[in-house]
């Protein structure tokens, strides 16, 4: 039993061994070919509670459960040359299997306890594994922490490879994005045919979009060329960022159907149910949008998000003292939201108080003028105030008179 023990901790100390030199080998190129800081992971894809500390321009985050399958990850800026995202690239498992390989030397030519030749084989033998592991491609995303996703080093290797014909245009288009000129950018792509099935132009392209706020192009570009993604290559923000293109354009229940196939793929993120709750509460389908809300709430409890929109929800379903607690819970977690104050002054409209809740509404309307219906939110809390007559009724006692007067 003892044995086993020693044995299994000896396995730990060479999985922690392997990752942080594994993603050292990732940072270290970065940084000389970027000259910017890096961030490892180690023991997580930046998920959970992490220990975090600074050596020079590398950030480590390292998560203290107890056994290190998580794996790790490094997060770096840009490198753009073409052999110098190879180096990155095939650094990570080349220079955890040449350290390993150095010190399985070292330790023939010089006499050490037996418990640290068994550590250094244990090492030298997992990298020998993890360096066919990570440079076999592999085709499915890896989910990070916050929706995103990353291939394996093999499988990035290969796509590298088969683009480097176009790897010029690539680069600078990927420059002219960074610095934020994403027409420039589109049209880079628009005269190099490129795969029909590169995720990473796919993703990039409908970016561009976003930021361009021109939603519609996005569609288009979407229906003609998600046809050619495979579904096990799209992580959470993916499905994220396509829903909201089409929320944008009104085109919900196309929405809805994006984001149902990511949560499908995905069912731990709170983002994509948000999304889909949002899009239900604007085709008035609550107990959907309400359902999903609880769902997030499961997820992560301090959402403010979620607990605000599970307000609005529940005071269209009239359960008028759930909806009141729910609104103030948002408020508590967040009083910066135009959403949630625009909410309360909704409420109030709703059951009574039309003194605040025109107060609330125009204190929303000042913090956010594009708040959905605000205008006429406010237009009916001033017409219950002041007992002002709606617009409909002025324009038929505008008829009548005219009848009388002819």
């Amino acid at each position: 039993m003892i044995d086993l023990i020693i044995g299994y901790i000896f396995f730990l100390i060479s999985r922690f061994i392997n990752v942080t030199l594994h993603e050292l080998g990732h940072a270290i190129p970065a940084i000389i070919f970027t000259g910017q800081p890096a961030e490892i992971f180690i023991g997580s894809y930046g998920d959970g509670k992490q220990i975090r500390f600074r050596l020079g321009k590398i950030t480590f985050n390292i998560n203290p459960r107890p056994s290190f399958f998580g794996g790790g990850g490094c997060r770096h800026e840009s490198v753009y040359g073409f052999c110098q995202n190879l180096i990155v690239l095939i650094s990570g498992p080349l220079f955890t299997f040449l350290i390993a390989l150095a010190t399985v030397v070292f330790a023939s030519c010089v006499k050490l306890d037996g418990s640290i030749e068994i550590l250094i084989a244990i090492v030298f033998i997992s990298s020998l594994i993890s360096l066919f592991n990570n440079l076999w491609p592999k085709n499915k995303v890896i989910e990070i922490s916050g929706g995103q996703g990353y291939f394996n080093d093999g499988f990035q290797l290969q796509t590298i490879i088969k683009r480097r014909k176009s790897w010029d245009q690539i680069s600078s288009a990927i420059k002219l994005a960074n610095d934020k000129e994403y027409e420039k950018a589109l049209e880079i792509f628009e005269q190099f045919e490129h795969p029909k099935g590169d995720v990473f132009i796919f993703l990039f392209n409908i970016s561009c979009y976003c930021f361009l706020e021109q939603h519609q192009k996005g569609i288009e570009y979407i229906k003609k060329t998600l046809v050619h993604i495979p579904a096990k290559l799209l992580c959470a923000n993916d499905y994220i960022l396509m829903g909201s293109i089409y929320a944008e354009c009104k085109q919900y229940n196309e929405a809805i159907h994006l984001y149902t196939q990511g949560i499908t793929s995905c069912k731990e993120n709170a983002n994509l149910f948000i999304g889909r709750a949002h899009c239900y509460l604007l085709i008035d389908d609550y107990q959907r949008g309400l359902d999903d809300l609880d769902q997030v709430i499961c997820l992560d409890k301090n959402s403010a998000v979620a607990h605000n929109n599970r307000g609005h929800a529940l005071i269209y379903l009239n359960r008028q003292e759930e909806a009141l607690k729910a609104i103030n819970q948002s408020l508590q977690l967040d009083n910066t939201s135009a959403y949630t104050h625009g909410n309360l002054g909704l409420y109030h409209l709703k059951y009574g108080d039309s003194k605040l809740a025109l107060e609330l509404l125009e204190k929303a309307r000042a913090m956010d003028s594009k708040l959905p219906e605000i205008d006429d939110h406010i237009e009916q809390a001033r017409q219950k105030t002041f007992s002002i007559p709606s617009k409909e009724i002025i324009s038929e006692e505008k008829d009548d008179l005219g009848e009388f007067l002819s």
